[in-house]
């Protein structure tokens, strides 16, 4: 069953962002998918239904080139998988959220700025399906790359606010600070930097609601 996340967007330069929540069976296919493509606002972004711990662990190990248990420790960090007891199994979804700016003044075309993810242990019931914690947060660059501070929060099982503030830049190799996992009410920020200087682009700022 496929739902759908509407965004509500403020960005210099008219930036253009779309989440998405993706099954480990359509990771590849998503992940190939051109992220410059211009694209009407506001976007109307589809839910995948929930990811089980296996397909998530699969996903941040091919996501950022690691083994599968460096991504389990990342993903829970404090929690043996094996020495848990039986019980309902939770799931798990990605958010996926492409950072694509177009600016007139500098470019004609849209640009494709790279990826935040946001890994998340969810809930669902019935018709209900909320997040209950953001395990973990990356940023993948794409053509050209996010340099500045991503600040999130989980307002509700059902929204996450964030805010970019930074610049994009020409690409390099990417630094990005240790992330915290937060459960509902909660805030944290990652620092996404880079190893060299390299020209600048365009200025970015992006204050928004992600619904899931």
């Amino acid at each position: 069953m496929k739902h759908f996340n509407h965004w509500r967007i403020t960005a210099v330069g008219a930036l253009l962002l779309a989440g998405v929540c993706l099954s480990a069976g359509q990771a590849s296919a998503a992940d190939d998918a051109p992220l410059t493509k211009a694209a009407a606002a506001p976007i109307e972004a589809v839910a995948q239904s929930a990811m089980t711990q296996r397909q998530v662990i699969h996903y941040l190990a091919k996501q950022e080139g690691i083994s599968l248990a460096q991504a389990k420790s990342k993903l829970l960090p404090s929690v043996s998988v094996k020495a848990r007891p039986k019980k309902a199994a939770a799931s798990y979804a990605v958010v996926r959220v492409a950072l694509m700016n177009a600016s007139p003044a500098r470019s004609p075309q849209h640009y494709d700025a790279g990826t935040v993810y946001f890994y998340c242990t969810t809930s669902e019931s019935g018709l209900f399906r909320g997040i209950k914690m953001i395990n973990y947060t990356s940023y993948s660059a794409g053509r050209l790359n996010f340099v500045g501070q991503l600040n999130y929060m989980l307002i509700d099982p059902n929204i996450i606010h964030l805010t970019l503030n930074g610049a994009i830049q020409r690409p390099a190799a990417v630094t990005v600070s240790h992330p915290q996992r937060i459960s509902l009410g909660q805030a944290a920020a990652i620092t996404i930097g880079m190893a060299r200087t390299t020209a600048f682009v365009d200025n970015l700022f992006v204050d928004t609601n992600y619904t899931f």
